[in-house]
């Protein structure tokens, strides 16, 4: 362990300068096997969907949008979470009939595969 010239341990910040969030590949492919190991535990535990793929994971919160009027009234797909990205629990769900979503939010792009949710 580096140690200050005082004979005492070096401040915390010296010992670990690359602090979350992280930028290297390296620190970051780590984080990604991670959360890939949580979401097969999560999986596992809480079961699958009718897709076949989790019914429950965790999601990047800037990832994790839906379709909500703007300030101009019109729909448009939004993040579900305000504020600073952060690591969300969301749930599959099922996409509605597809002349229901046309009818409801013509100028958004149908979910084949459905949508995460908080």
């Amino acid at each position: 362990m580096e140690t200050a010239s005082s004979g005492q341990a070096a401040p915390r910040s010296a010992r670990y300068p690359f602090t979350a969030p992280c930028t290297r590949p390296a620190t970051i492919w780590r984080w990604k096997n991670t959360i890939r190991k949580i979401n097969g535990i999560v999986a596992d535990k809480m079961g699958y969907a009718v897709n076949g793929g989790p019914a429950f994971r965790f999601m990047r919160s800037q990832d994790l949008t839906f379709p909500m009027k703007n300030k101009h009234g019109e729909f448009e797909f939004m993040r579900q979470v305000d504020g600073p990205d952060t690591w969300a629990l969301a749930r599959w769900m099922a996409p509605p009939w597809k002349e229901e979503w046309e009818l409801k939010y013509p100028k958004l792009g149908y979910p084949e595969n459905g949508y995460w949710f908080l």
